[in-house]
């Protein structure tokens, strides 16, 4: 039997398999594309997600300035930061929080809502905000957190009696429209919207603006340590890290 490989033999071989050679190399690409995109992916718990609601934003690079601040302490995990930034004045605001929100870590939302479902988010208990408020080793955190306003959590508010009267007095979101910084012209984010209106009048409104915002913790979190659901998290604690470092940066 002639299994002598000749230039002829070859060519003719490629003349009528050349496509699948182009195949495999497309395949192989492919396959490439896939396996470093997948290593590379940020994974959930190498990133803080936050749902900012405001009637305007000033502020464009709290992503990059946690980062750079937990980078220069030494945290190996936090890879990206993503904000989101609505306001309740958009037609889309609802579309926008249902479809944000529910992955978020923590979401900044007018008291109005915070009066319909404030129960959904997590319990700020005595011990977890004791935990939220101390500080890793080498951190700097300056704020006064005894000065801090909370929800506390009122039954008779919410709508269609569906309230939980159990619940009455628990603490479930930090305010943040009265932090120092938030009150100063051209403020990060406007939570006052006659600041943008001079014409704007609450006491002429059936339904006036809130002007009450909290920071909250969306529960399913896995960054929140020994208070979330998945015990392999339970050493992760940059949702609370994201929390001080806000708050240091806007109320002081």
């Amino acid at each position: 039997m002639d299994n002598k490989i000749t230039k002829r033999r070859v060519a003719i071989h490629f003349e009528y398999d050349w496509l699948k050679y182009i195949a495999i190399i497309i395949a192989s690409i492919f396959v490439c594309y896939i396996t470093f995109s997948a290593i590379n992916a940020t994974r959930e718990y190498e990133k803080i997600e936050i749902f900012v609601t405001s009637y305007a934003q000033n502020e464009y690079s709290m992503d990059e300035d946690f980062l750079t601040t937990v980078k220069a302490e030494g945290d190996d995990y936090m890879r990206e930061v993503l904000v989101h930034c609505n306001s309740t004045l958009n037609p889309e605001y609802t579309t926008l929080f249902q479809g944000h929100g529910p992955s978020c870590d923590l979401l900044i939302i007018p008291k109005s809502m915070m009066d319909r479902s404030a129960g959904a988010y997590k319990w700020l208990t005595d011990e977890m905000i004791a935990d939220i408020f101390t500080p890793e080793e080498g951190e700097q955190f300056n704020v006064d957190v005894s000065a801090l306003e909370y929800y506390e959590y009122d039954a008779s508010v919410v709508p269609d009696g569906k309230g939980e009267p159990l619940a009455n007095g628990r603490k479930y979101g930090i305010r943040v429209d009265n932090l120092k910084k938030m009150k100063v012209q051209n403020a990060p984010f406007v939570f006052d919207y006659s600041k943008l209106d001079d014409k704007y009048n609450p006491d002429e409104e059936e339904e006036p603006l809130d002007t009450q915002f909290y920071l909250v913790i969306n529960p399913k979190s896995i960054k929140i340590g020994e208070y979330g659901k998945k015990a392999e998290y339970h050493h992760l604690k940059q949702t609370f890290r994201f929390i001080r470092w806000f708050l240091n940066e806007y109320a002081v």
